[in-house]
């Protein structure tokens, strides 16, 4: 049975709460689930999922309340921490390659994109109380949204993984 991450973007509001803004959509690389939380795979530098973070919106409360038993792993990861696992990522692509590597075949890339102070907002996801999250229109820069460019301690990816 396969495993997905399903990986959020809070981002901190001037008033201190944090508020669900973007769910990433990306593919299933057990190497990146197993370096971003020792899922599926362990690596020397296998982080341990942090559970919950302090503070979560509330849109993400509500995603894990509903899937329940069903979501393991939970963590969240920093843009920083973000850019680590991802370089940790390319470096274990570049490790695993044979002599019949094809540069033009593979795909490398980070597996999810880290922000950066001028990506753009569009809304906060918020339950709508019908099991989906609606979109409330937020337009403005990640700057604007959290009130600074240092966004550091400000935006954080969440995630968990169902099986």
């Amino acid at each position: 049975m396969g495993c997905d991450i399903h990986p959020y973007w809070e981002a901190k509001f001037p008033d201190g709460t944090w508020q669900m803004i973007e769910e990433v959509d990306c593919g299933r690389s057990y190497d990146w689930f197993g370096l971003a939380a020792g899922v599926r795979r362990e690596f020397n530098e296998s982080l341990e999922p942090r559970g919950m973070p302090d503070s979560p919106s509330w849109a993400w409360e509500y995603i894990c309340e509903r899937w329940g038993l069903d979501f393991h792993s939970k963590s969240w990861l920093t843009p920083s921490e973000l850019a680590e696992v991802n370089r940790l990522w390319q470096r274990k692509i570049n490790d695993d390659r044979d002599d019949d590597y094809d540069p033009k075949s593979e795909r490398v890339r980070d597996f999810i994109v880290p922000l950066t102070p001028d990506h753009i907002i569009t809304g906060i996801r918020i339950p709508d109380g019908k099991g989906t999250l609606k979109k409330i229109p937020f337009a403005g820069t990640l700057t604007e949204f959290v009130g600074s460019n240092d966004i550091e301690d400000k935006v954080r990816l969440v995630f968990a993984f169902d099986n």
